[in-house]
């Protein structure tokens, strides 16, 4: 599995303008030289230019600890590798993340993304895919692997659901101290024609991945989570047995999302 890519130059430019209130859109061209960190020497390198279009909507009313409104965006990149007008790739995305307080001291939020790379030619380089649990929202329980038979995945679906109780607020010098519930699902999915070929699920609802799990949620000078997730599929993807490593413990600052 090659996941040994780094970006060593890139050179980017982009302008955006307000549409309305709460709404942007941004518009950018960026070329990029990569390198690729394995024993493998076919296709060590490489140079690509994309078009990165971005349109978001930002209503929330915290930014580390919403309790209301949404944050939700389009995204449609297309790209090539440089010189070579026998390729390109067009990747478009989506995203939601949406607030609610269901009472006082209770909040909902969701978050879904959506995406999918189509390739003409050689595919991209794998920072042009997708990086399951890193790039998008991630299925909470499980290293990026485990969301996909082939990483970098070319198509991939999250759903993330979180219940969050604050318990005491405003207090000593604690800004806030509450549990946290999640339940999430999602998959990433590898090439189609890849996909075929060796035999994994293409694009098959009934394969996704579904985690639930806890945390406590801190705010003293920032906010802070730490969570347990706990994996509800099956640890094993094809007829070879590959097994997925586990990412139980989570800590990240705020919220998850």
């Amino acid at each position: 599995m090659d996941t040994g890519f780094t970006r060593e130059l890139g050179l980017s430019v982009s302008v955006s303008k307000r549409i309305r209130r709460s709404s942007q859109l941004r518009v950018g061209y960026e070329v990029t030289r990569e390198d690729r960190l394995t024993d493998q020497p076919k296709d060590s390198s490489g140079t690509s230019s994309a078009v990165d279009v971005v349109l978001a909507s930002d209503t929330r009313n915290d930014l580390f600890a919403p309790t209301g409104g949404h944050f939700r965006f389009a995204r449609l990149r297309v790209g090539n590798l440089l010189f070579n007008r026998a390729n390109l790739w067009i990747r478009p995305e989506l995203g939601l993340r949406w607030y609610r307080r269901l009472w006082k001291r209770l909040v909902g939020a969701v978050a879904i993304d959506v995406g999918v790379v189509a390739i003409i030619g050689e595919p991209p380089d794998p920072t042009d895919r997708f990086w399951p649990n890193d790039r998008l929202s991630p299925v909470r329980g499980y290293t990026p692997s485990f969301l996909s038979p082939r990483i970098p995945a070319e198509a991939i679906l999250t759903w993330q659901n979180e219940v969050r109780w604050t318990l005491i607020s405003d207090w000593w010098r604690i800004n806030a101290f509450g549990l946290t519930l999640f339940g999430d699902v999602g998959r990433g999915w590898p090439g189609l024609g890849q996909a075929r070929d060796d035999g994994l699920a293409v694009l098959d609802p009934r394969k996704l991945k579904g985690s639930v799990g806890g945390g406590v949620t801190l705010d003293v000078f920032i906010p802070f989570t730490i969570q347990m997730a706990f994996p509800l599929s099956n640890n094993t993807e094809n007829a070879a047995k590959v097994r997925f490593k586990e990412r139980r413990l989570l800590f990240t600052l705020g919220h998850a999302f």
